[in-house]
């Protein structure tokens, strides 16, 4: 059954109708994770409240967003709750309340990678010095203007890099950070002459090492 229940022809129904006729955590499992099991489906096996289902539902495209709100409150599992700050579907407010919850740093740049969440969010968690969720908050479309443009201060090579080369950075803050950047940072002074938004007297300048 563990084997029949992988099938990928299975339609929703066809999964909705075993899923009610077989008692086989393997099996249950297997439909939690086929990429055809419906929203109403994963919402009644959730309600089994069983490990074994849990990596399918948190991770399902087809997951609701209320069942991973109810599924976030029932696991302090690090892993679990990386899969739930993952999914497309997990709600703002979701998110808003996990990065209180958790201090893992896996977790927590998930969420900050996470489209859904809030720009407030994302402010908050820049106050890290963590790398990795730096790197993630930047990256996300969520982040405000304002938050980047204070990553340029940022004592981190790699994320001072991604700045320069943002084609949504200011020509001030390229400005500036040409002006405060070493004339030793030959990648970063690349980066700046690259970028579109640079002013042409900062190029000229860059171009005659006079930065």
């Amino acid at each position: 059954m563990f084997e029949i229940c992988k099938r990928l022809e299975l339609s929703s129904e066809a999964l909705d109708r075993v899923s009610r006729s077989v008692d086989f955590n393997g099996a249950l499992s297997a439909i939690c994770e086929h990429p055809n099991t419906s929203t109403e489906t994963l919402e009644r096996l959730a309600g089994k409240r069983t490990v074994f289902f849990m990596r399918g539902l948190c991770s399902h495209q087809n997951t609701s967003t209320e069942t991973l709100e109810r599924l976030s409150q029932s696991t302090n599992s690090s892993y679990f709750l990386s899969l739930i700050s993952g999914n497309p579907n997990t709600s703002p407010e979701t998110l808003e309340r996990l990065s209180k919850r958790t201090d893992e740093k896996d977790v927590l740049t998930v969420i900050c990678k996470n489209p859904n969440t809030p720009p407030e969010t994302l402010e908050r968690l820049s106050q890290t010095t963590n790398a990795k969720i730096l790197a993630a908050i930047y990256k996300n479309p969520n982040t405000s203007l304002k938050v980047r443009e204070r990553y340029a201060w940022i004592n981190n090579y790699k994320i001072k890099l991604k700045v320069c080369r943002d084609v949504n950075t200011s020509s001030k803050l390229l400005e500036q950070i040409a002006k405060t950047c070493r004339k030793n940072s030959k990648t970063i002074l690349s980066a700046i002459a690259h970028n579109p938004n640079t002013p042409s007297h900062v190029l000229e300048e860059i171009e005659k090492g006079g930065i």
